[in-house]
């Protein structure tokens, strides 16, 4: 069975709402996303943009090509909201390359609602991430419009 990583920055970051969609898969470890940064666009919903020197954080989750194919029907792929990414990310002090979910077209930034807020709080805490990280993600959604 062929498998890829796919990495999680927002509501896909939480295990439980992540394993709700696709069932169970191989494998989860933190990873980070060098030089792009997390945004949330205008529906409050997560982006990642790229910006020299920024940290995204979030997950790669071991994926089937089926689990993946799930995934672009609630990432909106065949409408054209999100495209799939190939990306580098860091994981275990090595580089993983991955599959990621970006927006097609950028929007304005808009804050998320306190439900869609807390799948992304709640993937940082299940994956280790310490106070310090949750709080600078937490205000980057609470910044204003």
């Amino acid at each position: 069975m062929f498998t890829v990583w796919y990495f999680a920055y927002g509501s896909n970051f939480d295990i439980d709402r992540l394993r709700s969609r696709i069932g169970r898969w191989q494998t989860a470890k933190k990873a980070a996303l060098k030089d792009y940064r997390l945004s949330f666009d205008s529906r409050g919903k997560a982006d990642i943009l790229k910006q020299r020197g920024e940290r995204v954080w979030g997950a790669v989750y071991e994926v089937t090509e089926a689990q993946l194919r799930v995934l672009d029907n609630f990432e909106g792929l065949h409408s054209g909201v999100y495209k799939r990414v190939r990306v580098n990310v860091e994981c275990n002090w090595k580089t993983e390359a991955a599959i990621t979910y970006v927006k097609v077209e950028k929007t304005s930034f808009y804050p998320p609602d306190d439900e869609y807020l807390n799948y992304i709080l709640k993937g940082l805490k299940q994956h280790g991430y310490d106070e310090e990280t949750i709080e600078m993600v937490r205000a980057i959604a609470r910044q204003k419009a």
